[in-house]
């Protein structure tokens, strides 16, 4: 029965990735836009997904105080690192990311924060 059990919510977890998976908007290019002062010491977490790829996460570490323009300069050092040569990552305006396609897959992106007072939008 246990095992029944389990079988049928590893189902239903595959199922819901594969729903996740088929409504991202891919795209060759994005842009994340920065907005607030950090009210709380937190983490930016970016999740990269590859168009018939892997997945991948970034965290960014932020601190309280730290306003837009310096989170957008530690997302854009980070996904530089991360994203390797295959993407261009710019920071843009101050509180603005671009990210391309540089012959690396079409992508899509998700952004979780738990900082207080500091917003990251996708464009």
């Amino acid at each position: 029965m246990k095992t029944r059990i389990l079988v049928v919510l590893l189902g239903w977890i595959c199922m819901a990735g594969a729903a996740i998976a088929a409504d991202m908007n891919y795209s060759s290019k994005v842009e994340l836009r920065v907005n607030g002062r950090a009210k709380t010491d937190g983490n930016v977490t970016i999740t990269f997904h590859k168009e018939g790829g892997a997945s991948e996460e970034y965290s960014v570490p932020i601190v309280d105080g730290t306003g837009e323009n310096s989170v957008a300069k530690a997302i854009e050092r980070t996904l530089k690192v991360g994203l390797g040569t295959d993407y261009h990552v710019k920071e843009h305006d101050g509180e603005k990311i671009k990210i391309k396609t540089k012959g690396g897959a079409d992508f899509a992106l998700t952004v979780a924060s738990n900082i207080e007072g500091v917003t990251v939008e996708i464009r």
